[in-house]
């Protein structure tokens, strides 16, 4: 008796790529489409959490706060994912890619950062929800 349910791919050792594909695909590699290069290109006009990402990437994890020196680690956050307890804080609020424009801080003091210099809007508690207080900046 014959079993018609064999899977395709039995007997195969992983999948098999074309000869361009393993040396490095030419247009990946190059540098070509990097940077100011890349059709996703946004410069200045990127998201505030690209921009954070960006100097993490760059400069890696602040070792401590700057303003009140506490020590950075993994912490476990929402939904049970490992995070860095120190973000970076822009100090400017115009995000230039100069990390003296950029400060490590832990979670209270850049909300206390943010609020103190209008990064942030203030959120008011009326009628039993919150709502955020518009800023005349």
């Amino acid at each position: 008796m014959e079993n018609k349910n064999i899977p395709w791919n039995k007997g195969l050792k992983g999948y098999r790529h074309s000869g361009s594909f393993k040396k490095g695909h030419p247009d990946l590699t190059n540098g070509k489409t990097t940077g100011k290069n890349n059709w996703q290109w946004k410069g200045e006009k990127a998201s505030y959490s690209v921009k954070h990402k960006w100097i993490v990437k760059k400069y890696g994890n602040p070792l401590q706060c700057c303003m009140c020196g506490k020590k950075g680690e993994y912490v476990i956050g929402k939904k049970g994912k490992r995070r860095w307890n120190i973000d970076w804080s822009n100090n400017s609020g115009k995000y230039k890619k100069n990390i003296k424009d950029w400060c490590g801080r832990c979670c209270s003091c850049h909300v206390k950062w943010d609020l103190k210099n209008h990064f942030r809007p203030w959120p008011v508690f009326k009628n039993n929800q919150y709502t955020i207080k518009k800023l005349n900046l």
